[in-house]
């Protein structure tokens, strides 16, 4: 499985909140089953962004408050993220494989993928990338993602 420039192209429409082109390209990598790729390259700029926000030293407590304000930030909506599960994919994307199995395995894919673009979408914000930072990790996220293969 190969990490594609249809892949980056998808995921860098995302993160650019440009629905227009994103959601057509996200349904059609879903629906011709190359979705895989996708996937990794989505995981490999979240470990990336998640590593940038917390790294060198990070504390639970850092990232359950980080994930307790993006989710305040959608006020009434709050709901649409698990914080159990927003939680322990940044502390899986941190290293830290303690205790993070017992929330992932009960959520669903939908809540796992949910959960984790919506905290991407919130780091990137978060970072605010210009185009060129923006390409940076992106070809940053799609080396992570093939050297995972």
């Amino acid at each position: 499985m190969q990490v594609t420039d249809e892949h980056v192209k998808a995921l860098r429409s995302y993160l650019l909140e440009e629905p227009e082109v994103w959601i057509p390209l996200h349904k059609r990598l879903l629906e011709s089953g190359r979705a895989q790729g996708y996937e990794l390259l989505i995981w490999a700029a979240f470990v990336l962004l998640v590593r940038r926000m917390f790294s060198p030293t990070w504390s639970l407590d850092k990232v359950i408050r980080y994930v307790a304000g993006v989710r305040a930030s959608f006020g009434e909506q709050a709901g649409l993220i698990d914080a159990r599960v927003a939680e322990s994919l940044m502390r899986r994307a941190l290293g830290d494989e303690a205790n993070t199995g017992e929330a992932l395995d009960r959520a669903g894919d939908e809540s796992k993928a949910h959960a984790q673009l919506m905290m991407l979408m919130a780091l990137a914000s978060d970072a605010n990338f210009d185009d060129s930072a923006l390409d940076d990790l992106l070809n940053s996220a799609r080396e992570l993602a093939e050297q995972c293969q």
